[in-house]
């Protein structure tokens, strides 16, 4: 296959309600969870299934219809847009980095107390320096400067599936 640097395709798991929230009102990284790997922020993947997975998780907590929405995300908008940090492999800094989100650190501990706008990265098992093999995360924050999540194309109805309480 020849590389035409076309949009990728990343999805986020959660719950119908959100998905349809999502899908009227638009993403909110604000709303996201805190203490989680990369901070709070709105959290896609690029493999589909992780992203069922964790609508799955959502759903048995909260007794309702799991939901995936798919994104296109725009590779050459994102490049150009906000303050990024990769993680490509899991050593001893990404797991760090893990460690002081998920212990409720502010900033990303950057001297200039500005939060990285877009981090990707593998999927810790905190507390332990493990990952889930096969999985990855995109993380639009909550507390950057929030223009990373323009390259992230707006979901439709056609983009959302969802299953009862699981995806198929």
């Amino acid at each position: 296959m020849q590389w035409t640097n076309s949009p990728a395709t990343v999805f986020h798991g959660t719950v119908e309600a959100e998905a349809r929230n999502i899908i009227v009102s638009g993403v909110n990284p604000a709303l996201g969870r805190g203490a989680t790997d990369f901070g709070r922020g709105f959290y896609v993947t690029s493999v589909r299934h992780q992203a069922e997975q964790w609508a799955n998780q959502k759903a048995r907590r909260h007794s309702q219809k799991a939901a995936v929405l798919a994104f296109r995300l725009d590779r050459d908008l994102i490049g150009k847009l906000g303050d990024h940090l990769t993680f490509v492999i899991a050593d001893t800094d990404f797991h760090a980095f893990v460690a002081f989100n998920r212990q409720g650190g502010i900033a990303h501990a950057r001297s200039d107390k500005k939060c990285y706008d877009v981090i990707y990265g593998p999927v810790a098992a905190y507390p332990q320096a493990l990952t889930y093999a096969g999985c990855d995360q995109i993380c639009f924050t909550a507390n950057g400067n929030a223009i990373g999540i323009q390259a992230l194309s707006k979901p439709t109805n056609a983009d959302l599936t969802v299953g009862n309480p699981y995806l198929p």
